[in-house]
């Protein structure tokens, strides 16, 4: 692919955005934003077909990058405000600007104008290869969504979509926006380490404890107190029940009827028709290679839980699996997760990652200042202004970078060869009330041939406090690097336009390739090296890192199976017309239980599922996907061949995005196709 050559001078690099917005403000910009969309769609139906172009017909539309770049100042204070009436304003603004995008997705006359200047051959032959792509793509997944029908069967499919987004995004809220507290006792956390402890709100001499992922997986894994774990697993189990699977339920039901108007025997047959999988049975044949040898490891791993935690029956208490599971590959391995979190304090573990991409890949991360930029609610600002100010230099101001929280820090990506700039990314790393509870990266600004990639990256480790440092699990290494393999594909990225590059235009079922590929480094002996280092200099030993290398296979059966659990659940609800809030759960129960071995308990898990509405749905085998691409793409090491290595999966898989299919990237980085034999080999599951 082409090397963006054309690309602004980088100090006249822009981030086309601002953080700053009060509630008024993003209500009126959203209007702003979707008017001057709008607008654009109506210019661009006027045009007479004779006189249609790819500079007056298409351009317009993927030389969008200021338009998308300024409407994440609409979406991000969803995730990160803590002010209420702001955060409000954001959701509200989100399912307006998604009511909106089904709308102008599903114009029947943007469509056959794109159709007129797609037969305009000499147009199309002189095209970019990546604007060919994304037009015959565009093309096509109007038609997959219904802009081949009648206007009739459209204005249904229309009301469908919108009614969906509608119901997603009120999903999302409500997850979201939990905020459960549970109150303990010192006795009830026996187990549980004084830092950790430490960095617990205390109220009314009880630690206050809450559902969020910093909280409930150490004491899921380490608390003694059986029945404390047992309140924290159930009390996550009841985010979002009832009311969330009466959702589901009306979601399953009108997905159902898209796919049926649309041609398709199942959803999951129509989500599926443009991945990697290609179908329903594409899925099915890729567990077929998968469950049988995981299924064998699991029933053992399972019994073993099962007989620690002195329970009757064939299934494993949910609030049983992390304590027993951390237990057993403790015991097994040598291994003492807490006590080795000392080697992980998160600013060496960042050092190390910035290591490992520097090394690997070519890629330099260098912190730079930040500003903070405060919401001011006292006055209200022309949308036109505010466009203006991010149309210029926006969120980039003489080398400093403006971030929403005094938690979130910049960094400035070089490459490491040639010192030229590739974009800017901002990592805002520790939990805050109302803020997102997970780990995500988001594209705030694409790559392009006119611009350079803005990246977020959100998680929720340990923060630091005043007696010492913020000290990582061996698992929260791995989820930052995780994320930090998302940023990296959109921040390498060569291609020409946004809309193919990164994350951008790949199938679904590949897009966690570049994550999984990177977090892989977690378990090398070189990288442990340099991500294992305690403030005081001392070095990961040796011996713990032989047993935490070895300990990758222990209770991979278990892992395994709960991870096709999640696909499986999600194909099994696709693939079914009409199933109610009560089908739902009963379905949950019983494949967690078949697949898994793992009792559900009250409430349901399904009901904070956020992946199936956020863009997984039909779609979370994927994680296991890429798993195996991963694997069979690994890169051992952090030396001059794993560079050499690295660097080519950079050229051949990250820079390239979604500029052409995954299996063709995949391939011309193996020089053949994936197979599943690396995962297995890793996991245990296949001997060597």
């Amino acid at each position: 692919m082409t090397a963006n050559h054309d690309k602004p001078a980088p100090s006249d690099m822009k981030g086309h955005m601002l953080w700053n917005l009060n509630a008024k403000e993003i209500e009126a910009f959203t209007d702003f934003l979707l008017k001057r969309d709008k607008d654009t769609l109506d210019e661009i139906v006027a045009i007479d077909d004779s006189e249609r172009t790819f500079a007056n017909t298409f351009e317009p539309l993927i030389e969008d990058v200021i338009d998308s770049a300024a409407g994440s100042a609409i979406y991000i204070p969803s995730y990160i405000s803590p002010i209420k009436d702001v955060r409000d304003a954001s959701f509200a603004s989100k399912k307006k600007m998604s009511e909106y995008g089904v709308e102008a997705f599903m114009r029947h006359d943007v469509y056959r104008a794109l159709k007129a200047l797609h037969t305009n051959k000499a147009e199309f032959d002189a095209m970019h290869p990546e604007a060919q792509r994304m037009l015959t793509r565009g093309i096509e997944h109007r038609e997959r969504s219904g802009l081949g029908l009648d206007e009739a069967e459209r204005a249904e499919v229309q009301r469908i979509k919108q009614e969906l987004a509608k119901l997603c995004n009120e999903f999302q809220e409500v997850v979201q926006n939990d905020d459960t507290r549970l109150l303990f006792a010192a006795d009830e956390l026996e187990g549980m380490s004084q830092d950790f402890l430490d960095g617990l709100t205390k109220k009314d001499g009880q630690y206050e404890v809450t559902l969020k992922y910093p909280d409930i997986i150490p004491i899921s894994r380490n608390c003694r107190t059986r029945e404390t774990r047992r309140k924290l697993i159930e009390a996550k189990n009841a985010i979002g029940f009832p009311e969330n699977l009466e959702r589901m339920a009306r979601i399953v039901s009108l997905r159902a009827e898209l796919a049926a108007k649309l041609n398709f025997d199942t959803y999951a047959a129509y989500r599926l028709a443009d991945r990697m999988a290609k179908n329903p049975e594409g899925v099915a044949r890729f567990y077929d290679d998968l469950v049988p040898l995981a299924m064998d490891a699991g029933r053992r791993e399972a019994d073993e839980v099962i007989r620690r935690a002195g329970t009757e029956g064939d299934l494993i208490q949910p609030y049983d699996s992390g304590f027993y599971q951390r237990e057993i590959e403790e015991e097994t391995f040598s291994l003492d997760h807490e006590a080795m979190r000392r080697f992980f304090p998160l600013d060496n573990v960042m050092e190390g990652i910035m290591t490992i991409v520097e090394r690997v890949i070519g890629v330099k991360l260098v912190e730079v200042g930040r500003i903070v930029d405060p919401v001011d609610s006292s006055a209200v600002r022309p949308s036109e202004e505010l466009f203006s100010s991010m149309e210029g230099r926006g969120i980039v101001r003489d080398g400093q970078v403006a971030v929403w929280h005094e938690d979130a820090v910049p960094y400035r990506a070089e490459d490491a060869a040639t010192g030229e700039l590739l974009g800017y990314l901002v990592m805002d790393l520790h939990p805050r009330p109302h803020r997102y509870s997970h780990a995500c990266m988001m594209t705030l600004q694409h790559a392009s041939h006119t611009s350079y990639p803005v990246i977020g990256l959100l998680a929720n480790f340990p923060k630091p406090t005043a007696d010492g440092p913020a000290c990582m699990r061996h698992s929260d290494v791995e989820t930052l690097l995780h994320e930090v393999g998302h940023c990296m594909h959109d921040m390498v990225s060569t291609t020409r336009y946004g809309g193919v590059s990164g994350t951008s235009g790949i199938e679904q079922d590949a897009v966690e390739l570049p994550s999984q590929w990177l977090e892989g480094f977690v378990w090398d002996r070189e990288a442990l090296k340099v991500l294992g280092r305690a403030t005081d200099g001392e070095v990961l030993p040796n011996g713990d890192v032989d047993n935490l290398i070895a300990s990758r296979r222990a209770n991979k059966g278990l892992q395994t199976l709960r991870q096709v659990f999640f696909g499986q659940i999600d194909q099994y609800i696709h693939t079914h017309a009409e199933l109610t809030a009560d089908n739902l759960k009963e379905s949950w129960t019983k494949l967690r239980a078949e697949i898994s071995l793992t009792n559900e308990g009250p409430g349901c898990g399904l009901a904070s599922f956020a992946h199936l509405v956020g863009g997984y749905d039909s779609a979370y085998y994927g994680y296991l996907w890429a798993d195996v691409l991963a694997a069979d793409c690994r890169v051992h090491g952090i030396d001059d061949a794993a560079h050499e290595a690295g660097m080519k999966f950079r050229r051949e898989v990250l820079a390239v995005g979604g500029a052409r299919d995954a299996a063709d990237s995949v391939r011309a980085y193996l020089g053949r196709d994936a197979h599943a034999r690396a995962l297995l080999t890793e996991l245990g599951l296949l001997k060597e």
